[in-house]
């Protein structure tokens, strides 16, 4: 009886501490274009793209439950608040090369100038494309392969959806489209995203 009691226990605790993981990622394969994720408008929490021809993607969007439990973000935007007349907004796509998914890929990051209403200046994007070349924004990234001939990258990005308001819980909203960058010989190509943004990957500071 003791024995039963005890593994009744230890299961209960071991569900506690792990507790369960919910993925929010939907990653519907394009027939075209090999290994990526479709250009969407749903939410799907995804980014993909090829660099240098090979087919790289966001890691999922997953909640996990339990002690310590959290969100881990595909996406996280960040805000900068400058003693200027512009802040500066990063959008950081983390990821993976989908070849081998056990390396970690790093991320791809573009910096652009926002003004101070960051709503109104975000949800201005939508419809909007813009040629990223380093004098109004910028790419970098963690990937080894893109860093080799230099840390900045140029491009271009069109956002089909960019919405965003401010809640009690933080900004809400969401983004999607398309982008590309160079770095040197090395290129970012076909990219698409598609992301719910809330108050755990939009951050003000």
């Amino acid at each position: 009886m003791k024995q039963s009691c005890g593994l009744a226990f230890l299961l209960f605790y071991l569900t506690i501490i792990n507790g369960c993981t919910k993925n929010y990622t939907n990653y519907y394969l394009d027939d075209q274009d090999s290994g990526l994720s479709i250009f969407s408008n749903t939410q799907n929490q995804a980014m993909s793209c090829y660099v240098n021809g090979s087919a790289w993607r966001t890691r999922n969007r997953k909640t996990y439950s339990g002690f310590g439990g959290g969100t881990v973000y595909e996406i996280d935007i960040f805000v900068k608040k400058n003693n200027s007349l512009s802040d500066t907004m990063m959008i950081s796509w983390n990821g993976y090369f989908i070849n081998n998914p056990n390396f970690s890929g790093g991320e791809i990051r573009l910096t652009l100038p926002v003004s101070k209403n960051f709503s109104k200046s975000f949800s201005a994007l939508q419809g909007k494309r813009l040629n990223v070349d380093s004098s109004a924004g910028f790419f970098t990234s963690s990937i080894n392969v893109l860093n080799g001939q230099t840390n900045i990258g140029t491009g271009s990005i069109y956002f089909h959806t960019a919405q965003v308001d401010s809640s009690s819980t933080g900004y809400i909203g969401k983004m999607s489209g398309l982008v590309e960058a160079r770095f040197g010989n090395n290129i970012i190509t076909r990219g698409r995203f598609d992301h719910f943004l809330d108050g755990g990957n939009v951050r003000v500071y």
